[in-house]
């Protein structure tokens, strides 16, 4: 990509969309100091730094560097300019495109200015925390690997017929390829080759893992189903340190928290508010019929 196209890329578009970078390093400005004028509006060295810095870090250099890099950036905000201006001439400012996407804009961020208030800053989770709950849990930071085959159905009354098969001795892979529902698997005898936790969705790994080599497991319910799941193989692996999964602890305790705070909060807020539903409405509402749901596809698709 030409030097000249990513200078645009980087300046004008991801600035115009705010994305912020680190610190760039560049020496702190004198205010007021201008580098350059458009139809009298001023672009300082202030202005200059503080767009660099919404810059991703991978590309900072290639206008922090060099004069070019340099000249080439401060071009595009002047560009920036000369069109920001240009809009205000035609008067789309008051655009009503515009102030509709402007409307939705303001509510986003306050939505996400006060979810970080009520939310965010009130789950935090100390370093004792994430230790306690490692010891507690010391089973789910094994390095094991399991080889599974599962037969996936759309009802539980559908599950418990397999299952009724299954006990009188019939083939887990004939069943899979007869009844299962997940196409990628049903093939292979419902083989799902070998996975590592945090690889599939959790009820079916909480399954999966509790079984040994060659047992099946009961009915395990899904967003995507009914499963009936067989261990084929398992390989026994070392408990991982603290050190290596206490990153991945905090963000589950984090998240988790999170959703407690958030569901006892809305939970409040609906009380006190005055809520009335037009049940009949809503059954004709967003043009698919009651009841219709997606399909659902398997994880990682």
């Amino acid at each position: 990509m030409p030097f000249r196209i990513v200078a645009i890329t980087a300046s004008l578009w991801l600035a115009s969309w705010g994305l912020v970078g680190c610190n760039s390093g560049v020496p702190a400005p004198e205010k007021g100091q201008v580098l350059a004028e458009v139809n009298k509006k001023q672009i300082t060295v202030e202005e200059f730094n503080k767009e660099i810095e919404k810059i991703p870090p991978f590309i900072r250099p290639m206008f922090t560097q060099s004069d070019k890099g340099k000249r080439e950036f401060l071009d595009d905000l002047i560009t920036r300019e000369v069109v920001f201006q240009e809009a205000g001439r035609q008067g789309l400012d008051k655009d009503p495109e515009y102030l509709k996407r402007l409307e939705e804009f303001q509510r986003n961020a306050l939505l996400e200015v006060l979810l970080k208030k009520e939310v965010e800053d009130k789950a935090s989770v100390t370093e004792e925390e994430v230790k306690q709950y490692y010891a507690a849990h010391k089973e789910e930071y094994r390095d094991d690997k399991v080889r599974a085959s599962h037969i996936l159905v759309k009802t539980e009354e559908e599950a418990r017929a397999v299952e009724q098969e299954l006990k009188k001795g019939r083939s887990f892979a004939e069943l899979a390829k007869k009844h299962s529902t997940d196409a990628a698997s049903k093939k292979s005898g419902g083989d799902l080759g070998e996975f590592s936790r945090g690889q599939m969705i959790p009820e079916f790994e909480r399954a999966a893992f509790t079984l040994k080599k060659g047992e099946m497991s009961g009915i395990v319910r899904s967003e995507y189903g009914y499963h009936l799941i067989k261990v084929t193989d398992r390989k026994e692996g070392k408990l991982q340190e603290i050190t290596q999964v206490s990153g991945q602890i905090r963000q589950k305790l984090v998240r988790d928290r999170q959703r407690q705070v958030f569901e006892a909060w809305i939970a409040g807020l609906k009380k006190a508010a005055t809520i009335h539903v037009n049940d009949e409405l809503l059954k004709s509402a967003g043009g698919g019929a009651a009841g219709e749901a997606p399909a659902a596809k398997p994880k990682g698709e």
